[in-house]
């Protein structure tokens, strides 16, 4: 699903252990500040495991070795700033500028 270098925007920072069986909750609701998801907040994938059938990843920016199930997270979708159509419509109004004299 994810890979390392990944970035991943975070969808769902509630309902701990709602991703794994009981016991394995893979979020911690009293885990100190450094190791919490928030929702909306952008990550990178450092690692990538499966934890009792759930693809599960490490977060760069998240401290500790806590593993973090991937459907909490969705890719970030980067697109490339494209100003050609910007261009042409600057050069378009220079045409249509009066020449001073």
């Amino acid at each position: 699903m994810f890979y390392v270098g990944q970035k991943v925007v975070c969808v769902d920072d509630q309902q701990p252990g709602k991703y794994l069986p009981p016991g394995r909750a893979d979020y911690l609701s009293d885990a100190p500040e450094p190791m919490r998801i928030k929702k909306g907040e952008v990550y990178t994938v450092s690692a990538l495991s499966i934890e009792c059938e759930t693809e599960c990843c490490l977060l760069q920016e998240i401290y500790g070795e806590h593993y973090y199930a991937c459907a909490r997270f969705r890719p970030v979708i980067e697109r490339k700033t494209d100003i050609s159509i910007l261009t042409a419509m600057l050069k378009d109004a220079e045409q249509k500028l009066p020449a001073h004299g």
